[in-house]
């Protein structure tokens, strides 16, 4: 047979917990049946640790017919849990301590946050510069390719105006040649 949870009128106290850091005043029902999301609340544990207690026998648990785990938690229970938490809180004498590292921390962050964007804004300009130089560059190779090509052109045209030019000065030196040595020329070829 499962003890059912009493009425909340039976055995009332007065208890601290102290879940975590700080503690908690609570008027709860003691010396009863806890379902353990209940007791958690109770307790400053977590449901876990709640069961870990119970088996290995540091609380008295039953398990009911619908499958729920039960804790009795009495006035001794609470105060043996609180005395243990107690004893188990962590040593913050150092947190001053570590509040002021990080506090410098934080600033050489800062230090190092400003100077990283200084850095990055130079470099930034640089970028720009070279990348302005370099299209001004590629422009400058552009038109020297450009008036490499109307030269190579204008050398051609040079060249076939001068081969013109000497055929011309051909024609015309035969041309300027009496009309009979023209006629004699002719039969001897």
């Amino acid at each position: 047979m499962i003890d059912q949870p009493q009425p909340a009128s039976d055995h009332l106290a007065t208890v601290n917990v102290q879940p975590g850091a700080g503690a908690v005043r609570s008027t709860a029902v003691i010396d009863r049946l806890y379902e353990l999301p209940e007791a958690a609340k109770l307790t400053g544990l977590t449901v876990d640790a709640l069961r870990k207690r119970a088996s290995r026998g540091k609380l008295e648990h039953v398990k009911g017919n619908d499958g729920t785990v039960r804790v009795r938690l009495t006035a001794a229970d609470l105060d043996a849990i609180h005395r243990e938490m107690s004893s188990h809180s962590p040593d913050l004498s150092g947190l001053a301590e570590l509040h002021e590292r990080a506090a410098r921390a934080e600033g050489e962050a800062a230090v190092l946050r400003d100077s990283l964007s200084r850095v990055q804004q130079q470099a930034d300009a640089i970028a720009a510069t070279a990348e302005a130089r370099l299209e001004a560059l590629n422009a400058a190779l552009l038109q020297a390719a450009i008036a490499e090509e109307r030269a190579s052109a204008a050398a051609n045209r040079v060249m076939a105006a001068e081969a013109r030019l000497v055929r011309t000065e051909a024609e015309l030196a035969d041309a300027r040649r009496p009309w009979m040595e023209r006629v004699i020329r002719a039969l001897r070829k």
